[in-house]
């Protein structure tokens, strides 16, 4: 039964791909090639390839061919578009991003540094200043996704560097970043400025109390924050507490507006502006904060919990330099 189960699968995949293939030659043909409609069909082909071939464990030199196919047709795919529709269009971005996404999920990290960076920070900034490229939320979703690719990728590359023993990965001192996140850093940026320039432009209702939770728009307010606290973290791993300091603190303000103190987002928010209070020597501030984060957690998380105990120790850390 397994084994005739087994076949069954695989001839349903083999007849869904030949059914895509033969679409995709009847709108190259009647339509062509680059008509909107082939080449989305190609990415589907694309995508459906590639998800097949990550079913597959242990990956065979077959499902190999079938992935580094598939990163062929999104190429193709992604050229055709940004030529004909613009490297800013929904569907360019979308292919974009899915091939960004395989090579950093295959640890190709030096591949994909010039994949996309150039072409989405030019068309960002040109759609952020009035040029030829809308700006909308789709935009600012995938300048986010991006910036988190790089920012997550690198430190990815980094752990295995050191389990691998060659360093000691992304370093916390001044001139040490990597250069995924510096990329990253810079894609944050460009997300903030692109998302009030946005929201500037929307109509009363699709931008009067974002903030709210129960706003339409609100989790996009969420990504707002997740990118000025990723860039905060960022800034601090240059050395530039000052700077940091500022960006994760308006952080902190929104979320415990917005969230409340107990949420976790805006305690982990607020652990890391104690840190940089320590840091920067304002240790009357720190300690307000460590003890405030430390029994939120504690009355939330049990005084046992991971979290509970990461400020814990930041507090003893702070009573080396600080007597209370």
């Amino acid at each position: 039964d397994v084994d005739a189960n087994a076949n069954v699968d695989s001839m349903d995949v083999a007849s869904e791909r030949q059914l895509m293939e033969q679409c995709l030659d009847y709108q190259a043909y009647t339509l062509g090639p680059t008509h909107i409609e082939t080449m989305k069909t190609l990415h589907n082909l694309a995508t459906f390839m590639y998800k097949h071939s990550a079913t597959h464990t242990p990956p065979s030199s077959s499902v190999q061919q079938e992935k580094d196919e598939s990163k062929k047709l999104y190429s193709i795919c992604y050229n055709q578009q940004k030529y004909h529709l613009g490297q800013f269009h929904a569907d360019t971005l979308l292919t974009l991003y899915n091939l960004f996404i395989i090579y950093y999920n295959e640890g190709h990290y030096d591949v994909v540094k010039g994949l996309i960076f150039e072409d989405v920070l030019s068309a960002t900034n040109d759609a952020a200043h009035g040029g030829s490229y809308y700006m909308d939320w789709n935009i600012l979703d995938t300048m986010l996704n991006l910036a988190f690719a790089y920012h997550c990728g690198e430190a990815a590359a980094s752990n295995v560097q050191r389990h691998k023993g060659h360093g000691k990965g992304t370093g916390t001192g001044t001139g040490a970043l990597k250069e995924g996140q510096e990329t990253a850093m810079k894609l944050y940026e460009s997300f903030i400025s692109s998302f009030y320039d946005y929201t500037t432009t929307l109509s009363h209702d699709e931008n009067e109390h974002i903030q709210d939770p129960t706003h339409p728009n609100h989790y996009h307010y969420q990504d707002l924050l997740s990118a000025q606290h990723n860039l905060g973290v960022l800034y601090q791993n240059t050395g530039d507490y000052a700077k940091a300091k500022t960006i994760v603190e308006e952080c902190y303000n929104c979320r415990l507006a917005v969230l409340g103190k107990a949420h976790h987002l805006t305690l982990g928010t607020m652990n890391n502006l104690a840190a940089l209070c320590h840091k920067m020597g304002e240790y009357g501030r720190a300690k307000d904060l460590y003890c405030e984060c430390y029994d939120v957690k504690r009355e939330c998380l049990g005084e046992d919990h991971p979290d509970s105990e990461l400020t814990f120790r930041n507090i003893q850390r702070l009573k080396e330099v600080f007597s209370f």
